[in-house]
């Protein structure tokens, strides 16, 4: 597994292909049956609680982080954009610890 991703932190790699997949969805014609699938809206309402986090605001949030702005352009400029994938897998990232439990 290290081999195929080029000793890259996997979850660097994991947020890559996304930024990379999100570049490429967004660079797509409104034609495309993938954009269109992507940006359907539901015709019924969401349950009440907490509403779920989309795959979307997750990359967005992602990008938050790595401070960028003006997303509608940086898409569009291919070379540009996959530079910004490359940074995003060098971005170090802090994974949180599940805490042990110690029976007594």
């Amino acid at each position: 597994m290290d081999e195929l991703i080029k000793h890259w932190n996997i979850i660097n790699y994991v947020k890559a292909q996304q930024l990379s997949w999100f570049g490429h969805k967004n660079r797509m014609p409104d034609t495309s049956i993938v954009k269109r699938i992507h940006m359907w809206k539901p015709f019924t309402g969401r349950p009440v609680g907490r509403p779920k986090s989309r795959w979307e605001d997750g990359v967005r949030n992602d990008l938050k982080g790595m401070k960028l702005m003006k997303l509608a352009e940086q898409v569009q400029d291919c070379p540009k954009w996959k530079d910004i994938v490359k940074k995003a897998k060098t971005i170090r990232v802090v994974v949180p610890q599940k805490k042990k439990k110690y029976k007594q």
